[in-house]
């Protein structure tokens, strides 16, 4: 199906676009088609009708995390819906600001 002019994009356009989306990731077929990433972004975010949404962000509580015996190392893994990728190694007794530098990975994006 093409788009003959100025107007609302079809559905059928936008059922395209959201499905390539989630093949591809949100930003780099907002850039392609070029449609509004904003919009892209809900429509592909947007619950199938009885299905779950699949959370974004996890939290742990302190309590978890004070229960386990402290590693020596840790890794933290990050990956966007474009494909990008970001790993932060921890090691015991140095200080990093993660939650700064995974805000700065985040913020980059589209």
């Amino acid at each position: 199906m093409a788009r003959t002019g100025p107007g609302p994009m079809p559905d059928e356009i936008w059922a395209e676009a959201v499905t390539l989306a989630k093949e591809f990731g949100v930003c780099p077929i907002a850039r392609a088609l070029p449609v509004d990433y904003t919009a892209l972004l809900k429509r592909v975010e947007r619950p199938v009708e009885g299905g779950l949404v699949k959370p974004t962000f996890l939290q742990l509580p302190a309590t978890a995390a004070m229960a386990t015996p402290r590693p020596s190392a840790s890794t933290i893994e990050i990956s966007t819906r474009d494909g990008s990728r970001m790993l932060i190694h921890l090691e015991a007794g140095h200080s990093m600001d993660a939650a700064g530098i995974i805000a700065t990975f985040l913020g980059s994006r589209c």
